[in-house]
């Protein structure tokens, strides 16, 4: 069959508009001016019909005021031969008057004789989430919770295992990234035979990939995931280079579905990340059977994450006091959180930060904690104007995109003055790229935030953090000062950190002061501050006033 080229240029351009609901596709012809554009995009911006003559003067007028002068400079640019390609985000106007963030890509294409003839490319809304992940053509984590939605509303059972490479960055990092997305692509389809018809399989957040599936037993789940790490690392190549990568996964068992979608995959993403850092890579698997220790788990995690919506009132915060070491008097104290509710109790944060760490709730609970500490901190200024207040940082906090201007709108709006908040980072914070983090950190200094680094020592990447990150404080765990006194390698060990920091000019306060006794040897070492039981429990704001050091 024979068909006019303009009919197959007409066909190829319907076949890519209808592959997303949330990317659109243009072409103009820039000796005519004339476009074709997405009906979608028609029918979502209110635009005047598929093809349209100065579509970019149309498009312009359904631009946010403040964006439209970066938008015509652009366009501009392109359109007078001083640009080959137009990269931005900008503000669009919706046929209802409302306003969605798009970005614009889109490059010019030469005719055989080197002439600018078409300018073509893609409009992203991302007021419209697609359930399509456009790499590997797997549906989305949308999707995925969307199932478990109907899943949950039929009261059926569901297992969920999620998997994830460990490392994955090296692969962008040394290959590019369409290397990369042809790694998640092929591991994708592989992964998509594995299941065939017992399962449904997602492209989830990052290197993540989910099995969704409610035929498989848990002894089908632990064989099919080590089928799947043998194949990440025997099946995987791109351009005839073999690329072999670990795998790390987390299961989840659901016999009685009494929690939401969201909650089950924040115990999936729990399990994932102790597979990656505790289990070196072995699946760990949580269930939600008959076993209450069990249950426990996704139960928790479920009544966690209603308290943190519902505005974190069942969360309050203890203050636990810092001490000169030299004068033995109070220079500030650290924040800690808690979290009480029945049947529960009081549950450590050391048991629900971690479970809450990966969920997109726990940004939430952060800026929390960190508003109430600064309308706290306000209070204890007024009676000592000398102290500092110290707050943990999460990893997964700082590397959230509106973290910085969080923090700068809390100041102003608390009134709180940054000279006297010191944030705590761990050593987890070496999970994030080291340029990033000293951008974080400079960033945070520049407006008079001090840094410290919590538990130094405890992990691997201590030094390493010390030597890139400037900080104005070292905290070392209490699991090197509790036997001190009869270990010689906590001895050896404490001695040369602290002259480490003395030589480096940064000051260190020394955790877990639990008696006289230990006090009276530490005394020993050229150190800057305590912290312990001996001077006081974690205590609510009210009984922290009373404590003796703050009176004084």
């Amino acid at each position: 069959m024979n068909m006019h080229s303009s009919d197959v240029a007409n066909k190829i351009f319907d076949a890519f508009a209808a592959t997303s609901k949330s990317r659109y596709i243009f072409i103009c012809n820039m000796w005519t001016d004339i476009s074709r554009w997405s009906k979608r995009a028609v029918e979502f911006f209110g635009l005047p019909g598929e093809y349209m003559e100065g579509a970019a003067n149309i498009w312009e007028e359904h631009i946010h005021p403040e964006d439209r002068k970066r938008y015509r400079e652009a366009i501009d640019a392109v359109f007078s031969g001083h640009a080959k390609n137009f990269d931005m985000e900008y503000r669009a106007k919706d046929k209802n008057g409302n306003y969605v963030v798009c970005s614009g890509s889109a490059v010019v294409i030469d005719d055989d004789e080197g002439r600018p003839t078409y300018f073509a490319g893609t409009i992203t809304n991302h007021g419209i989430i697609d359930n399509v992940d456009p790499t590997t053509n797997l549906y989305n984590l949308y999707e995925f919770l969307h199932a478990l939605k109907i899943i949950r509303d039929r009261k059926m059972k569901v297992r969920v295992l999620l998997v994830g490479f460990k490392h994955f960055s090296d692969v962008n990092d040394v290959y590019g990234y369409s290397v990369g997305n042809d790694v998640m692509r092929q591991f994708g389809g592989e992964l998509r035979d594995m299941v065939a018809n017992k399962g449904a399989v997602y492209r989830m957040d990052g290197s993540k990939f989910a099995v969704c599936t409610y035929e498989m037993g848990i002894d089908e789940i632990k064989k099919l995931y080590g089928e799947i790490k043998e194949m990440a690392r025997t099946s995987l190549s791109v351009n005839g280079n073999h690329i072999p990568m670990d795998t790390c996964g987390g299961a989840v068992i659901v016999e009685d579905f009494s929690t939401d979608e969201q909650s089950v995959l924040a115990t999936a993403r729990y399990a994932l990340d102790a597979s990656k850092n505790e289990k070196h890579g072995e699946l760990v698997i949580v269930y939600n059977d008959a076993d209450d220790t069990n249950k426990r788990n996704i139960s928790l995690i479920h009544e966690l994450r209603n308290s943190i919506l519902d505005g974190c009132h069942e969360f309050y915060i203890c203050y636990q006091p810092v001490v000169s070491a030299k004068t033995g008097r109070l220079t500030g104290m650290e924040a800690l959180l808690r979290w009480k509710k029945e049947p529960y109790g009081d549950v450590p944060p050391g048991l629900f930060i971690p479970m809450l760490e990966k969920d997109t709730v726990f940004f939430e609970l952060g800026n929390w904690i960190l508003k109430q500490v600064m309308m706290d901190g306000k209070e204890f200024l007024k009676d000592r104007p000398d102290l500092t207040i110290n707050v943990n940082i999460s990893y997964t906090q700082l590397e959230h995109s509106e973290f910085r201007s969080k923090i700068v709108s809390l100041l102003a709006n608390t009134g709180f003055p940054p000279e006297h908040l010191c944030l705590e980072l761990t050593e987890r914070c070496s999970f994030l790229n080291m340029d990033f983090l000293k951008n974080e950190v400079q960033f945070l200094k520049s407006y008079g935030i001090k840094i410290a680094l919590d538990d130094f020592g405890t992990g691997f990447s201590s030094l390493n953090l010390l030597r890139e990150i400037p900080v104005d404080c070292i905290k070392i765990d209490r699991e090197f000062v509790k036997e001190i006194e009869t270990n010689t390698v906590d001895q050896t060990i404490v001695k040369s950190v602290v002259q480490c920091a003395n030589d480096l000019a940064v000051p260190v306060c020394i955790e877990g002061i639990e008696n006289k006794e230990l006090l009276t040897y530490m005394n020993k070492y050229e150190v800057s501050g305590y912290q312990g039981y001996f001077y006081s429990r974690p205590i609510i704001k009210e009984a922290f006033k009373q404590l003796s050091l703050y009176r004084k």
